[in-house]
């Protein structure tokens, strides 16, 4: 950010001045409300009222009596009537998790906040003569200093705050997941079976099961998909000629006129329809099944007991939306070969995406980088004035940083589909830890460490030694909390806030006004936005461990942390209750990989500290190695204790009545049919539908035909 100080050779260069972050701040705050002012114009307007209005994940969830104020700060003061009981109801424990964990994070540092300020303060008084904001930092105390024993008691205390705060979210996540678990759904009658070979066989002899095998149709379902989407599509165009009277036009940019959009639609549904003909009838059975028990208890039973890990896996079956069929398509050896293809292509990705980063810094560093030979040009920015000098290494550079990572979850999410995992739950919390990864390793290790470089680099040329790199590294990388301030700012006061406004879907809701489609084309782009926290949860987790670990050395970062958990917190609670629904409902199970994404990042703030305090010639920092093993054993106890208190709420039967029993087991015979067994009956007629019923063969075409494959077997 700014304005240099002079120093001695082995002493480090400040970094920042308050004017420049004052630059910045009033910045950040003037875009944050001009964005409300947009929002709150905009929800306030007649056309849109149904687009900012309440939703229901559950259709059966009455949402009359949500409150709805669209007040200026009508979206603040609404949902914090809801309480995490009617949210639960609402939204489901993907979305309760995620307002609970913002909430723990807001405590959490609202409580290290006078152990942060104590730390501060001892920092404030030391006699390297370090200006700026890098004054609050442990780079105003000198190598070797007995003051950096405040750090370290004041360490232990961080932490034991926060494994508590994180063991309050696992409490409270078991006591819903309990209450999940006792509900009566089909997973808990039901197991997933994988072997080496389709399962013809009942694998439970002398017990009724019902069973409903996978198929190998990949192809299919990608027609399938296709297919949907272009009847979605037709069904709009239809009303929308119903509704002007005329045909709906295209432009055609091969004939150069236009052409009957319907019709067009039309043949590229023929089209689909002969394709999806032509695959070959029976399709083949994947080495997957899901087997109904009668009882939930036969069912827990058969988990137990059956081990086989050779020949046969048994699990729990997840929840029927939750399941990824296509991913059965995918053999064993087909499945580790892409994992270790993803590992390798994540890794490269890695080390590719440390180039931006590396620009970033460089143009947070401007004056630095003028100092060296060849960038003599750059000299001219020490000489800026507060607001331009602020605008450019301060304001830009965290902006730059988030536009380049934007493309970076896209990227992930399609490497991971690779690995076809099996569930859309399992294929977020993937997406979750490597992308948490990924900006821990870029957005945080790379940037403190080469902006700390950019900071020292001129002073190294002219004094390389080893205790002059320790001491002016130490310095340099708790001075780039300004930096890391500034992002947390750009989140909490820009990226956050522009989710109120929900771009995509108000250009797609004024896009069909503009263009005179129909109001059922209107009404369907005011549904309630799929939502995947796995992105949200990584950008979160990234804020807590710069924040922990900076707390640590360089506690100004703090204030702004609860800050900006204040504001995230706000967002999403109005998100889950007026806009969202989560894409996949993975009932809670984010919460097992953000626990172990907190944990890995309080280790993160350790490593840091002693780093840092090794570099500024204090090995005594090593005091704080017993919080590190705590952390790491607690970890392991929690998670223990939570299986272990989670296999006693396994559901119980509702009646000891055998016949009952199997009555109550077999409403859920056909919960887990391949989807793509269905998929024709859905867009067929009912006459169509009696006759695939009967397994019959059904004519799609005069000279293509298709047979109906097996939905399921009952087995004794």
């Amino acid at each position: 950010m700014s304005g240099r100080s002079s120093s001695s050779s082995n002493k480090f260069v400040s970094t920042g001045n308050f004017g420049d972050f004052g630059t910045v701040l009033i910045l950040d705050v003037v875009i944050f409300a001009a964005i409300l002012i947009g929002f709150h114009f905009l929800r306030t307007r007649r056309s849109l009222r149904y687009f900012f209005s309440p939703k229901s994940f559950d259709k059966n969830a009455a949402v009359e009596n949500l409150p709805n104020n669209t007040s200026f700060f009508g979206w603040i003061t609404a949902p914090r009537s809801i309480s995490y009981e009617r949210l639960y109801e609402l939204r489901g424990l993907d979305a309760t998790m995620h307002v609970y964990f913002l909430r723990t994070m807001i405590l959490l540092f609202v409580t290290i906040l006078p152990f942060a300020m104590a730390i501060l303060a001892v920092n404030a008084t030391g006699d390297q003569g370090v200006g700026g904001i890098p004054k609050l930092s442990v780079a105003n105390i000198a190598r070797g200093s007995q003051r950096m024993w405040v750090s370290v008691g004041c360490g232990y205390i961080i932490t034991a705050l926060a494994l508590y705060w994180l063991y309050n979210g696992y409490r409270f996540f078991a006591q819903f997941s309990a209450y999940e678990n006792q509900k009566n759904l089909a997973n808990n009658y039901s197991v997933l079976l994988r072997s080496q070979t389709p399962i013809h066989e009942n694998p439970a002899p002398g017990t009724n099961v019902f069973i409903n095998n996978a198929f190998k149709a990949n192809k299919l379902r990608r027609l399938e998909d296709k297919r949907t989407k272009l009847l979605q599509k037709r069904q709009f165009l239809a009303l929308e000629q119903q509704e002007k009277g005329r045909a709906p036009l295209r432009f055609n940019f091969l004939k150069c006129h236009k052409v009957d959009e319907l019709a067009h639609v039309d043949a590229k549904i023929h089209k689909l329809d002969l394709k999806i003909a032509a695959i070959p009838r029976p399709l083949k059975q994947a080495p997957a099944s899901f087997v109904t028990f009668p009882s939930i208890s036969e069912a827990n039973n058969f988990v137990n007991n059956v081990h086989h890990p050779v020949t046969l896996r048994v699990t729990k079956a997840p929840y029927v939306n939750d399941v990824r069929w296509a991913s059965f398509g995918v053999s064993t050896l087909q499945r580790n070969l892409f994992t270790a293809l993803v590992i390798v292509a994540t890794f490269f990705l890695l080390f590719f995406w440390a180039i931006p980063v590396a620009f970033v810094q460089g143009l947070a560093n401007l004056d630095a980088l003028g100092r060296q030979k060849g960038l003599h040009f750059l000299r001219g920015t020490t000489g800026w004035s507060t607001i331009p000098r602020g605008l450019v290494q301060g304001f830009l550079p965290p902006l730059v940083l988030i536009v380049f990572f934007s493309l970076v979850p896209l990227i992930l999410r399609k490497l991971n589909t690779l690995r076809a995992p099996q569930t859309y739950s399992r294929l977020d919390r993937l997406v979750l830890v490597s992308y948490y990864a990924f900006d821990v390793v870029n957005v945080f290790l790379v940037s403190a460490f080469a902006g700390g470089i950019f900071n020292i680099i001129a002073q190294l040329r002219q004094h390389f030694n080893s205790s002059t790199v320790a001491n002016l590294l130490g310095s340099a990388i708790p001075a780039q909390s300004d930096f890391f301030i500034n992002l947390l700012l750009a989140y909490t006061f820009i990226t956050w806030p522009l989710r109120l406004i929900r771009l995509p879907e108000l250009f797609k809701r004024y896009s069909t006004i503009r263009k005179g489609k129909t109001q059922t084309e209107r009404t369907f782009y005011e549904q309630p936005v799929p939502r995947l926290y796995s992105l949200t949860y990584a950008i979160e987790l990234l804020a807590f461990t710069i924040a922990i670990s900076y707390s640590f050395i360089a506690p100004f970062i703090v204030p702004w942390a609860i800050l900006f958990f204040v504001v995230s917190h706000f967002i999403s609670k109005f998100e889950a209750v007026y806009v969202s629904v989560p894409q996949n409902y993975g009932r809670g199970t984010h919460w097992n990989s953000v626990f172990g994404c907190a944990i890995a990042g309080l280790l993160i703030g350790h490593f840091i500290f002693y780093s840092t305090l090794s570099l500024k010639g204090f090995p005594e920092s090593a005091a704080l190695a017993p919080a590190s093993i705590a952390t790491i054993l607690f970890a392991i106890w929690i998670r223990k204790t939570f299986v272990k208190n989670n296999g006693q709420n396994v559901p119980q039967d509702s009646t000891s009545n055998n016949a009952l029993l199997i009555q109550d087991g077999y409403r859920f015979q056909t919960s887990y049919v391949d989807p793509i067994i269905d998929a024709r009956r859905k867009n067929l007629t009912e006459t169509e539908n009696r006759i695939l019923s009967n397994e019959l063969e059904v004519g799609l075409t005069p000279n293509d035909s298709v047979r109906a494959p097996e939905v399921g077997t009952a087995a004794v």
